[in-house]
């Protein structure tokens, strides 16, 4: 179904007060550059009829721009497919489309809002984007619902955007086509402008919920993150697992909260969000309390186990800070997968274990409970016995870290070391100064992975076959670091140092609310300089309880 609403007050939603430059104003694909919750990106939009290979070009020509430029490129998608006239060159130019999309992937964010017909080759491309946002009455499809039912294949609601969203392709839906320009720009302005720079710092209200343990996902994550900040995504799909973005202390994260059983669509969702943050250095806070992965031949066979080893290798590879939150259970392959982390926090009443307490029991003490009257009975009995000296065991702490302190504070000390003649006082570890970007120098993000330094990238031209996001976002990140700008960047450290140290006192002191206190806590954590989240860790460790 084509949009009711025409370009001007789509674009108009999504620009920042309606105001952009054209930069391809006429035909069937036109571009547009402007800022979107202040940060500047292009737009892509397609007035609904078929593309043909110049179209498709303008295309291709906007993603290389914003590539060199360092912004983020949404494409609003609305057209009836390519013209046929034009045959296999049109195909060739939607492949080459497809591969500067992937080129780009991981370089600088892709939004693709649906708002009208998107088919066949455009719905590869919308598919392949982070993230796709789609109108209610807008349609995504491979092969067109009224040709599937002309062979027989009917299914109630194929193409719609609810469809979308149950197969995991569309992330949000929206009430129309202006309401998902809005939701599009939001996205836009949580997430850095490309993989060399760090995300804006919003204002934000503490949360007002309490933690506690067991709680359903939405409520767990609602308890730690900054009050009425979350967009969620992929609602319709997998529903055990509740993955949205938001932010803790006004520092953009992602949210992974997981439910009852993880099937294999939970276990992909998560996988691919956390993938999404990495590639973009969003930090992550996951909330563990599940059964674990769905107990199911069925669901084993159909990619369980693949997508499980698929989510362990994603949290493994990830080098974004990352934060584990046990709520409740977490048991088994699923701790392993999920719990891999730079910080693990564990609420009192978890359980963390090798294998199920029941299970476990069954098989330690074998001989004493067959010799008990009641078997079930002695296994609850032992079972229970078998939490509590698991608790006690695991220690009483709040939160174990992964490393040693000592290890730790030798980092934040190398950290500190690397910045001559910043002076802090002698209780307090030193923190080095901000560059832009939230990224310690000699390190360069490309799709999430490490990548050579400046200097060597420049001779080469690209890392890890892409190419670099926006040369005049490293000059300001050489400006910021070596000029004026470092010394109020310590000024602010030096501050928010003050901070924690005032409310490490007032925790101290009893004035804090526990879930205040562990919000505080994840702040630090999600803070841009990992060294400082380190300092900051230390001096707090010892002061929370639940």
């Amino acid at each position: 179904m084509a949009s009711k609403s025409n370009k001007g007050e789509i674009l108009a939603k999504f620009f920042d007060d309606g105001e952009y430059t054209a930069l391809f104003a006429d035909g069937v694909v036109s571009a547009a550059c402007g800022y979107a919750a202040g940060q500047q990106a292009y737009a892509v939009y397609q007035n609904g009829e078929a593309v043909s290979v110049k179209d498709v070009e303008k295309n291709i020509k906007v993603l290389e721009m914003a590539a060199q430029t360092g912004c983020p490129v949404v494409t609003f998608y609305n057209s009836v497919g390519a013209k046929l006239a034009e045959g296999l060159d049109v195909l060739t130019a939607s492949a080459k489309l497809n591969a500067t999309i992937a080129k780009v992937s991981g370089v600088i964010p892709q939004i693709a809002v649906v708002t009208g017909v998107c088919g066949g080759t455009s719905a590869l491309s919308a598919a392949n984007a982070d993230v796709c946002v789609m109108a209610e009455d807008a349609e995504l499809f491979f092969t067109a619902p009224f040709t599937s039912a002309a062979k027989g294949d009917k299914v109630p609601g194929a193409g719609t955007a609810e469809a979308a969203a149950k197969a995991g392709v569309a992330a949000i839906v929206a009430a129309n086509a202006e309401d998902a320009a809005e939701k599009a720009a939001h996205i836009v302005g949580l997430l850095p402008a490309n993989n060399l720079t760090g995300p804006a710092i919003f204002e934000f209200e503490q949360p007002t919920s309490v933690l506690s343990a067991g709680a359903a996902p939405e409520k767990a994550a609602a308890a730690l993150i900054d009050k009425d900040s979350a967009v969620e995504l992929y609602a319709g799909f997998g529903k055990h697992v509740y993955t949205a973005f938001a932010t803790i202390g006004g520092n953009a994260v992602g949210v992974v909260a997981t439910g009852e059983t993880l099937c294999h669509n939970c276990v992909a969702k998560a996988s691919r969000f956390v993938r999404l943050c990495d590639a973009f250095s969003v930090p992550v806070l996951t909330i563990v309390n599940t059964n674990g992965f769905a107990p199911s031949a069925t669901n084993d066979i159909a990619g369980g186990i693949r997508e499980a080893a698929r989510l362990a290798a994603t949290y493994a590879d990830a080098t974004t800070a990352k934060v584990a939150l046990l709520s409740g259970k977490a048991v088994g392959p699923v701790y392993t997968a999920l719990a891999n982390a730079d910080l693990k926090i564990a609420v009192n009443g978890c359980t963390v274990s090798a294998l199920e307490p029941n299970a476990a029991v069954s098989v330690l003490y074998k001989a004493e409970i067959d010799a008990s009257d009641n078997i079930i009975a002695a296994t609850n009995a032992k079972a229970a016995q078998y939490t509590a000296d698991g608790v006690n065991h695991a220690g009483r702490a709040f939160f174990t870290v992964q490393q040693p302190a000592e290890q730790l504070e030798h980092q934040a000390g190398h950290h500190a070391g690397q910045n001559a003649g910043h002076e802090t006082d002698d209780e307090t570890p030193k923190i080095p100064r901000r560059g832009g970007g939230g990224e310690h120098e000699g390190r360069d993000r490309v799709g999430g992975h490490e990548g050579p330094d400046d200097e060597a990238e420049q001779a080469g031209g690209k890392a890890h076959g892409r190419p670099r996001a926006g040369a005049q976002q490293d000059a300001g990140h050489n400006d910021r670091q070596h000029g004026q700008g470092s010394d109020q960047w310590a000024d602010g450290d030096a501050a928010q140092r003050r901070e924690a140290d005032d409310r490490l006192q007032r925790q101290q002191n009893g004035e804090l609310r526990d879930e205040q206190g562990v919000w505080f806590l994840l702040g630090q954590c999600c803070h841009r300089e990992s060294s400082f989240r380190c300092c900051s860790l230390l001096r707090i460790q010892r002061s929370i309880s639940m």
